[in-house]
């Protein structure tokens, strides 16, 4: 479990995420901005950015080659999540935003497996 801190924002997934522990392989800090129906998430430490529809659609992740990475708005507190490498998925997941807005927990696991989660959970201060 990884827990992040939020730096800016208000309830929703939308906000700066810094890495509580950055020793940990996660990145350090993470930026999320919502445009319509576009979610852009931002990794200043490798300078990436990631713009995905909220509807399905895989969006390229660059790396690893062949990877992509697709969000689905089940509520306006959770997103679905596909992670596929060139075309099979290799994970699926959840994103959710906790009832007080201070939590965002991100899960994920290999569709053969989903009682072996990964979860990281990102904590506003």
């Amino acid at each position: 479990e990884k827990r992040y801190a939020r730096t800016s924002g208000s309830v929703g997934f939308a906000g700066g995420w810094r890495n509580v522990n950055p020793l940990e392989e996660a990145p350090s800090i993470q930026k999320i901005t919502l445009q319509g129906h576009t979610l852009h998430r931002y990794l200043p430490a490798n300078d990436r950015h990631l713009d995905v529809t909220l509807d399905g659609t895989d969006a390229a992740l660059g790396v690893p080659a062949g990877a992509t990475f697709a969000l689905e708005e089940e509520s306006p507190r959770e997103f679905s999540s596909t992670m596929k490498q060139y075309g099979k998925v290799v994970s699926v997941g959840n994103w959710q935003i906790s009832a007080d807005g201070r939590s965002l927990t991100e899960s994920y696991w290999v569709p053969s497996s989903p009682n072996e989660k990964a979860v990281l959970v990102y904590e506003k201060q």
